[in-house]
């Protein structure tokens, strides 16, 4: 041993000599060659540089024979350091695996093309045309509402209500009788002035309230300028008959406001439930904003659609983008629809996820693109568990009309191993036997066939809010993870007790509301095909038959082919709304604000939703409404007036 450490005490007078030559030559200037020769003196033989690894070996050898931990730890971390300095890290560049395709290079500079440049106009007019007319509404109260146009908002209209997705009338205070509309003008409905309207709503048996007070306070200052004209006398009569006129006004309002109250469980809850628990929840549902009518409501959407939990959102399209953001990652393969709605866009642009997009209800395209994906997995030696992988759409498309394939869909789901994320808002309530949605339509299982269900429960519920459904790890992971539910104030507790007794009138009467549903839209299906055979196919119908919203659009042919299509439907709309029908210009004028959220800009159309709380001679005047519209604005289409 005393050999092995022979070289030790040398390297400390090296260092000595080192530091000692470069002092005296800054100090003294003694000569370099005296240096150099003191400097040879210190250095080691030769012939112990040589024998410096023989010696290091018999060093480590007797070292792992006293202490073997040590010298492994230490052997490993010496190996590591010359690891990591001379292995090179793989460039991720000069990988095949990671490299994109030509299509999907492609698809993202057609992507980049469609959404990323500004529009070719401005954003509030549409290509080559004026701008779009609008109108405000005023009230909705069931299948009637009060609206008002840009041009003249003091002339009010009440108009029969096809454009809310109220679709089992569960706002309507009650159903309007089959002789509610006598005159197929429009006489009764489309109303240019106070009077007329007092008369329309008093002929469709639907006050509001203000129609009434205002004739009683009419007749009240006519009797009193007439007595004022006689005497004194008359006149004081005539300001006590005034003051008797406000308050049988005033009684009369409440028991308006009680009449339609009592008449509707719905509103009758919500009375009930402010009484008690106040208007707002004062908080997030996670931060002492949960209530007990939100539990009730969970718990009975829970039973009502057979899954293992639901949690509450206090907005409906919170709900859906909250929803997919929580589930889906950066990393995950998200396969969408290009016909969603603005919600699941949003979502899914939040999520941050890999996005493959099919045409919309395009199952060959949607076949296609999931083999792709498979046919890439076996180029990469990847497993299709290796990612997590979405399919997302809607059951009944709020944009199109059209229901989803779910029974194709469902298969290639189980074939190449995705799960499903389907939107119920619009299916729910509409679609199945018991109203359950899409997934009971195709007889299909919640949390097996789909394993995230959203609901928007301001469409047949009629109230506020939205609902995901699913297994307990789908609920539960959402309390922390869905950012609607976690930083969004809770909903109002009267609205989660509305949704509740509106679910149990969906359970305990399905057949009549749902019978008197599907009734109303064949019905209004038969009517319309009618209408675009004498219309000559210039009106087409571009929505499911099965679907309440339907969607009427304008016929590509030699007699429309200068049209503009959404001027001309706009107009449409609004010689409705003079005539007594309220219908809805859609398209993308409608969607100024998220245009650029939408993967495929929606076509313009004439949008109508029917409820079951509709007559016939509500859908008859619709109807007979929309000929006379279409007649009036292409004979001023054609005379250049528009």
């Amino acid at each position: 041993m005393s050999t092995t450490f022979k070289f030790l005490p040398r390297v400390h007078a090296i260092g000595f000599q080192v530091g000692q030559a470069v002092h005296g030559f800054l100090t003294t200037q003694q000569d370099f060659n005296e240096l150099w020769t003191g400097f040879q003196e210190t250095l080691p033989s030769w012939s112990a540089i040589c024998n410096f690894p023989m010696l290091y070996s018999t060093w480590w050898w007797d070292l792992l024979m006293k202490d073997p931990v040590h010298v492994l730890v230490e052997t490993t971390l010496l190996i590591s350091v010359i690891y990591m300095f001379l292995s090179r890290s793989k460039d991720w560049s000069e990988s095949k695996n990671d490299q994109l395709t030509r299509k999907e290079e492609e698809d993202l500079i057609n992507e980049w093309k469609e959404n990323s440049r500004a529009p070719l106009v401005a954003p509030g007019l549409p290509t080559g045309a004026k701008d779009v007319p609008t109108f405000l509404v005023h009230q909705v109260q069931g299948t009637k509402m009060q609206v008002s146009m840009d041009n003249d908002p003091t002339k009010i209209y009440n108009v029969i209500n096809f454009g809310t997705f109220d679709f089992l009338g569960m706002s309507a205070a009650f159903t309007a009788p089959e002789s509610s509309i006598k005159d197929a003008n429009g006489n009764e409905l489309a109303i240019m002035q106070e009077k007329a309207a007092e008369d329309a709503y008093n002929n469709s048996n639907n006050n509001f309230g203000g129609a009434e007070e205002k004739k009683e306070e009419e007749e009240a200052n006519t009797t009193e300028q007439a007595d004022n004209d006689n005497s004194n006398k008359t006149s004081k009569n005539g300001k006590r008959k005034k003051k008797k006129n406000k308050k049988n006004t005033a009684s009369k309002a409440k028991d308006d406001d009680d009449r339609l109250t009592s008449s509707n469980p719905v509103k009758q809850a919500s009375v009930e439930a402010l009484q008690r628990y106040g208007v707002g929840a004062c908080g997030p549902r996670g931060f002492y904003g949960t209530i007990d009518p939100h539990l009730k409501l969970e718990e009975e959407i829970t039973k009502f659609m057979g899954a293992e939990g639901a949690i509450l959102y206090s907005d409906g399209a919170s709900t859906v983008s909250s929803t997919v953001a929580a589930f889906c990652k950066r990393g995950d393969l998200l396969v969408v629809d290009e016909g969603v709605r603005e919600p699941l866009i949003a979502g899914v642009k939040l999520s941050r996820a890999y996005v493959k997009w099919f045409k919309h209800n395009d199952m060959e395209d949607l076949s296609r693109v999931v083999e792709s994906v498979a046919e890439n997995d076996k180029k990469l030696g990847r497993g299709p568990n290796a990612q997590r992988r979405f399919i997302i759409c809607e059951g009944l498309y709020k944009n199109t009309g059209q229901i989803a394939a779910l029974d194709k869909i469902v298969a290639l789901k189980h074939k190449y191993h995705y799960r499903l994320i389907l939107d119920e808002s619009f299916s729910f309530g509409t679609l199945g036997a018991t109203g359950r949605g899409a997934l009971e339509l195709f007889n299909k299982k919640l949390m097996h066939d789909a394993e995230v269900v959203t609901i928007a429960l301001e469409n047949a519920i009629g109230s506020i809010g939205g609902v995901t459904i699913g297994n307990e790890e789908i609920v539960d992971h959402q309390r922390l993870s869905g950012s609607g539910y976690c930083f969004s104030a809770a909903s109002p507790p009267f609205t989660a007790s509305a949704a509740v007794v509106a679910l149990n009138e969906l359970k305990t009467r399905p057949k009549e509301l749902l019978t008197k549903l599907n009734d109303n839209t064949q019905y209004i299906y038969d009517k319309l095909r009618i209408f675009c055979e004498q219309k000559e196919d210039l009106i087409l119908i571009a929505s499911d038959m099965r679907s309440p919203i339907v969607f009427l659009v304008l016929a590509e042919c030699a007699e429309t082919e200068d049209i503009d299509e959404t001027v001309f439907l706009s107009e449409v709309v609004r010689e409705c709304l003079r005539r007594g029908a309220g219908m809805v210009s859609a398209g993308h004028h409608n969607t100024r604000a998220g245009v650029q959220l939408l993967r495929a800009e929606p076509q313009p159309s004439i949008r109508l939703c029917v409820s079951a709380a509709h007559t016939k001679n509500d859908m008859d005047f619709a109807i007979e409404v929309l000929s006379g519209a279409v007649d009036s604005v292409l004979h001023r289409y054609v005379e250049g007036e528009i």
